[in-house]
């Protein structure tokens, strides 16, 4: 990992990327096919890339102090009427 990547899983910076990864997975996941499958599964994947990158320590917190938006996040994931494929992406991201 370059130094500049290293500085954003850092600090106010760490907690502006997860916010803007969640945020993007939030939007990816609308039933109403806002977003055509195949781009909601590539920020499906590129959040999992980036998260997995982030010590599991430093998710912890920030999930902590983010619950409204990981309960949004939550929500959208499980909710009927997302693509097949979208679902099975989100199945992925929880392990």
């Amino acid at each position: 990992m370059t130094h500049q990547t290293q500085d954003l899983y850092h600090g106010d910076r760490l907690a502006k990327v997860l916010q803007v990864v969640v945020l993007q997975v939030v939007n990816s996941c609308r039933p109403d096919e806002s977003l055509p499958a195949d781009i909601a599964v590539k920020h499906i994947q590129l959040a999992r890339h980036i998260v997995a990158a982030i010590d599991k320590t430093r998710r912890l917190a920030w999930s902590a102090v983010n619950r409204l938006i990981v309960r949004k996040l939550q929500e959208k994931t499980v909710q009927n009427g997302l693509p097949a494929v979208v679902q099975f992406q989100v199945s992925l991201s929880r392990g």
